[in-house]
């Protein structure tokens, strides 16, 4: 049976591996506020469904609910120092890039780094990773392939139904598919290592997917208003999903360059970008931080008995 976290608390946990995050760093103006053309981030839509209204009637909580994260901002830095040193911040527990190509995928690959970066923090390591399946989830949002989609639907399909894991994994190339019964590639957007091909939904879904799918959903969800509400909870350790100007990403920490804070995020482009407060802010009114997800009764079996 799952089991669901009570609350969220901040905890001191250590990784297998060191990330290089730092408060003070000199950030090249060039990864900073980047959008890219098409990447996927319906607009228009997001502006109807991802609200905080939107969020709120889908089950996501108030951050009100969660007084326990509000940090002061005189604490920013002392908060930001703790985390370097003791290596909790959300970047620190994220295992990999994924890589959208030329897809309209952004959204569904925040939410897999959103996901991931969550289901690392609970086993209080990243030795239990498993890595997921963007299309598994863009397929259903937006069965055209090309256009799109927002945060709204694709959380609402992933705490439905969950997400699959993909073919390649922590152990290699197709480590996956001999770990679990069901899985699928990353992305439409990418020739190499079996991605690329598009996967009309439900049919071009495996058979039975559903059963390995039920294991992966987020659970709780906290539904940021402000920009400062997304700063606490980077500097508590979780990640925040996003949408903004035209691109979907997840904050993972913040730094200070140059005198001022910055949220730096892994771009679904193998590359570390990062936000000004005039972005942050842009993203305040379609944010999404994730407390805890579905959780297997064994760290080594995560689908439980379906396993191979």
């Amino acid at each position: 049976m799952k089991k669901k976290r009570k609350s969220i608390k901040k905890k001191v946990q250590k990784p297998t591996k060191k990330t290089a995050v730092t408060t003070q760093v000199h950030i090249p103006r060039k990864l900073i506020d980047f959008t890219p053309e098409n990447s996927g981030y319906s607009v228009d839509m997001a502006a109807k469904f991802d609200t905080v209204e939107e969020f709120g009637a889908l089950g996501a909580q108030d951050f009100s609910f969660h007084s326990h994260l509000d940090i002061n901002e005189s604490l920013w830095k002392d908060y930001a120092t703790e985390n370097d040193k003791y290596k909790t911040w959300a970047e620190d527990y994220r295992t990999h890039f994924t890589h959208q190509g030329n897809s309209h995928e952004c959204v569904s690959h925040a939410f897999t780094q959103w996901f991931e970066i969550t289901w690392n923090k609970q086993s209080g390591t990243k030795n239990h990773s498993v890595w997921f399946s963007p299309l598994s989830i863009y397929c259903e949002a937006n069965p055209r392939q090309w256009g799109g989609t927002y945060l709204h639907k694709v959380l609402s399909i992933a705490r439905n139904r969950g997400i699959l894991p993909e073919h390649n994994g922590p152990e290699g190339s197709g480590s996956q598919k001999l770990k679990f019964q069901h899985t699928l590639h990353q992305t439409a957007g990418r020739n190499d290592d079996g991605n690329g091909k598009w996967v009309r939904f439900p049919n071009g879904m495996p058979s039975g997917w559903q059963e390995t799918a039920r294991h992966f959903k987020p659970l709780e969800v906290i539904n940021l208003s402000s920009w400062k509400q997304i700063v606490c909870c980077l500097l508590n350790g979780i990640p925040v999903w996003v949408g903004r100007k035209g691109h979907s990403i997840t904050y993972t920490f913040v730094a200070w360059s140059n005198g001022r804070i910055v949220a730096g995020y892994p771009d679904s482009y193998n590359v570390i970008r990062y936000d000004s407060v005039n972005n942050i802010k842009s993203a305040a009114s379609g944010a999404l931080a994730l407390g805890n997800t579905t959780l297997p009764d064994d760290w080594n079996k995560p689908a439980g008995d379906e396993m191979i």
